[in-house]
């Protein structure tokens, strides 16, 4: 899918890639920020989401997507979600950010919603943000109407895949790929998959619709 996103990406300008870039760096450099401590087998407990996000530690709400348990997590997670984000279908720097803020926010208020505050050490990670940003980029390739038609039958089975994925691991409470993995990713709030969806699907249906109105005012 990402090769797709590329294709169909291949006109942007080079101020744009140089934004890519910069963009690129800052993520990256939030994440490895984030999780300094990981190679003593530390995790950063004051950048976790916890029930102290309520009692004026804000910060908490900024920094918890970057941190991760383990090498093996962030690996996963980074490369997941700074692949999808090269592939977003959106030029504009802005743009972009308000689809991460989107997909973060379902994700995190999921997260909360299932008692992440008060039942848990902790929530964190950017698992629920990559398949937030998978839901923007499959969306966009479903209604890709100029390309082949096999774009946009990737596109669809792609988000009813991950719809459904997220869905089952909602209700279930568990990861539908947990057995897969070999090494720690600590005690996944599955619900958190949805609600980052969720957000993209939200953030893709505003840009839509804003994308709609600016075509009907030409």
């Amino acid at each position: 899918m990402n090769m797709l996103g590329f294709q169909l990406n291949k006109n942007r300008t080079c101020g744009s890639h140089r934004s890519y870039s910069f963009e690129l760096t800052l993520w990256a450099s939030a994440i490895l920020l984030c999780n300094m401590t990981l190679p003593t087998s530390h995790i950063s407990a004051r950048l976790l989401l916890t029930s102290s996000a309520l009692s004026g530690e804000w910060w908490r709400w900024l920094t918890h997507p970057f941190v991760h348990v383990s090498p093996y997590h962030l690996v996963l997670d980074a490369s997941a979600f700074l692949s999808l984000y090269l592939t977003l279908p959106y030029r504009a720097g802005s743009i972009r950010l308000i689809a991460v803020l989107f997909c973060a926010m379902g994700s995190s208020l999921a997260a909360v919603s299932a008692g992440v505050l008060t039942q848990t050490a902790g929530f964190c990670g950017l698992s629920g943000v990559a398949h937030g940003l998978m839901a923007v980029v499959a969306l966009d390739l479903a209604a890709n109407k100029k390309g082949p038609p096999f774009i946009r039958q990737t596109g669809c089975i792609s988000f009813v895949l991950l719809s459904a994925k997220s869905l089952v691991e909602a209700l279930s409470g568990n990861l539908v790929f947990d057995f897969v993995h070999p090494y720690s990713v600590g005690l996944p709030i599955a619900v958190c998959h949805a609600g980052g969806t969720l957000g993209g699907v939200l953030a893709y249906a505003l840009f839509a619709f804003r994308t709609r109105l600016e075509g009907n005012h030409e």
